[in-house]
């Protein structure tokens, strides 16, 4: 996985996201498989008799197990820790005391022992002054953020010799409605494209990703608080993550399993990365994986049927001709005009 996409996965929603400010990572183990205790959601293992999340040629790369505690354990090196900053109060400014903390940038992150393909799995929260923004329009988003310049590390087999500047362009799919465990999901394929090597060669490609996000509304105690109609008071279901309550009045009043609550709604992003010669190989272990998330403490939220099929809009084909065309003879079986042939489009489409 490049560090530009690295980069991206852990700041995906860094232009919608508010949150909670946890210092917890709601992350928990069962003999089942992973649990997201703050966001709701489970994801089975492969096989539970070995603790496998993936097949054989997959290996679960941000927890390490435990032999002596037969446990996993969460690592927090630079490349799997990243500083979320929040406005939870909507005042304007970050405080480092209270707005700041450091998360886990992968819930889960699932490598390929073959190549360089990626599997990964995070909840974002949202702010409820953002939570309305539509699933299409957050694709997209992500999509624009990938074109580009990046920063790559060029170096040999031993270290690394110096910086190089790249500029990238995508080639985005139609937005598409699938489904992730039983509720409903927005996707799309993303072509990258380096500038310098699509001026070679048109078809050159350098990256491919397979993005999906859905909206859930999350009824875990971190994320849930009572109406005041319930519990006399309005308070949390629970003191844990107390810092996080600023926003928790803004978001409106829904039904909380026969409760009226204050419930915060997430961003669930699942992503597979991959370089074009392999992409096609590891489809089949992410679609498992999507079928393999369930919601035991959240409830995804539909996707709005105007987002299936909509992506970043095509540059419009000019029309072909803006004079108009003579008249045909009256007495002429046979025009002697022929209508002006419409230009023919390129032989790379362009960007969605």
């Amino acid at each position: 996985m490049s560090n530009r996409v690295l980069v991206l996965a852990a700041s995906i929603v860094a232009s919608v996201a508010g949150g909670c400010g946890l210092q917890m990572t709601g992350s928990a183990w069962s003999a089942a498989g992973y649990r997201q205790n703050v966001f709701g959601y489970e994801v089975r293992y492969r096989d539970a008799s070995v603790k496998a999340m993936a097949s054989a040629d997959w290996q679960l790369d941000n927890y390490y197990l435990d032999p002596g505690a037969d446990s996993w354990t969460e690592k927090t090196g630079k490349d799997y820790m990243a500083t979320r900053q929040l406005d939870w109060d909507q005042d304007g400014e970050i405080s480092p005391y209270f707005e700041t903390s450091q998360e886990q940038i992968f819930d889960l992150r699932i490598r390929s022992k073959k190549n360089n393909g990626v599997i990964w799995i995070k909840a974002h929260p949202l702010l409820p002054e953002q939570a309305e923004k539509e699933l299409d329009v957050i694709l997209d988003n992500y999509v624009d953020a990938l074109s580009g310049h990046a920063l790559y590390a060029q170096g040999n087999m031993f270290g690394v010799d110096k910086d190089h500047v790249r500029s990238f362009t995508t080639f985005p799919s139609a937005h598409e409605i699938i489904k992730v465990g039983a509720g409903d999901a927005l996707a799309a394929t993303i072509e990258i494209g380096e500038v310098d090597r699509l001026k070679q060669d048109p078809q050159s490609r350098r990256e491919m990703i397979r993005i999906v996000m859905m909206k859930i509304r999350c009824f875990t105690p971190a994320n849930c608080r009572l109406g005041a109609g319930t519990d006399g008071g309005g308070t949390p279901e629970t003191s844990t993550g107390a810092s996080g309550v600023a926003d928790l009045p803004r978001w409106p009043e829904v039904d909380c399993r026969g409760r009226p609550c204050h419930a915060r709604t997430a961003l669930l992003v699942i992503g597979y990365y991959n370089t074009p010669p392999y992409f096609a190989s590891g489809l089949p272990e992410f679609n498992d994986l999507l079928t393999r998330v369930s919601f035991p403490d959240a409830l995804p939220l539909p996707v709005a049927a105007m987002a299936a099929g909509s992506s970043a809009p095509a540059p419009k084909v000019p029309a072909a001709s803006a004079a108009p065309a003579p008249k045909a003879p009256a007495a002429s079986a046979t025009p002697a005009w022929r209508p002006a042939t419409p230009p023919k489009a390129p032989a790379e489409p362009p960007p969605q």
